[in-house]
């Protein structure tokens, strides 16, 4: 079985939800067989047409099993197991307040990515703007509706939402070769890789006649297969212990595994 790891890589904003730009809370999870294995949530703000980021320029927040690059893993994956990412941008643009206060930031962030990866867990794949319709991608105005704020409110919601499907036989088939250093990604990993760009929109949600025209945005999603992991680094960052006194330290009742308390399988 092979190691993997996904990277929310690049988002390239074609045109915003609102007239002039938009203040973006951007998710990214992974599940494998339906279970929560990695998830992270940021605010960007001032994003206008024609930005052009990485990700990784802000910390992940509410994050597990992600690093400062936003890399999810690095996960076991067998072969007959189902993996799902999942990923979303929700502009809070017209409560411009929330930017300013730190907790009421940290609440809408954890409304939106819970709810997210909740509905997800049960799409089918492909754009799941038509089953969050059901949930956030209906509501206008998600600040109001999950936190209770009164409005106002004209080009709020959801910008683009995304889950790709892969099996874990599906992934071992996958091409892929070292990145290219970009702009965005100067020094890549020397991992072999696989890219996936899709453009996404909000067509599904967007008001033409208050906000303009529908959003689009360019996402791409960086799949790594890597042939070892080290435990050492994994001990560090995700026990916060030093390995130098030994792995048992995590673990002093072998209750679980060390794959297990690295968070890999």
């Amino acid at each position: 079985m092979a190691f993997y790891v996904f990277r929310l890589a690049e988002i390239h904003v074609i045109s915003t939800r609102d007239l002039r730009q938009d203040d973006d809370i951007v998710t990214f999870a992974v599940l494998v067989n339906e279970v929560t294995r990695g998830r992270a949530s940021a605010l960007f703000t001032a994003m206008v047409a024609g930005a052009s980021l990485a990700p990784s320029v802000l910390p992940p927040r509410n994050g597990k099993n992600i690093n400062r690059q936003w890399d999810v893993g690095p996960f076991q994956i067998a072969a007959g197991d189902a993996v799902k990412v999942i990923y979303s941008s929700t502009n809070i643009h017209d409560n411009a307040n929330i930017t300013l206060e730190t907790e009421q930031q940290d609440k809408i962030e954890l409304k939106i990515l819970d709810e997210i990866v909740t509905v997800a867990a049960g799409a089918v794949g492909g754009p799941i703007g038509a089953v969050l319709g059901a949930a956030l991608g209906a509501i206008t105005d998600p600040v109001g509706t999950l936190l209770g704020f009164e409005r106002p409110v004209r080009c709020n919601g959801l910008v683009f939402s995304e889950v790709k499907l892969f099996t874990g036989e599906g992934l071992d088939r996958l091409s892929m070769a070292p990145l290219s250093p970009t702009v965005n990604h100067p020094a890549p990993p020397k991992w072999p890789a696989a890219a996936f760009t899709d453009v996404l929109t909000d067509a599904a949600t967007h008001d033409t006649t208050t906000c303009g025209d529908v959003a689009s945005t360019e996402v791409t999603l960086h799949v790594f297969r890597l042939p070892f992991v080290s435990v050492r680094r994994l001990f560090t960052e995700r026990n916060n212990l030093s390995p130098s006194n030994g792995l048992r330290q995590a673990n002093p009742q072998g209750e679980v595994s060390l794959k297990a308390r690295l968070g890999i399988v």
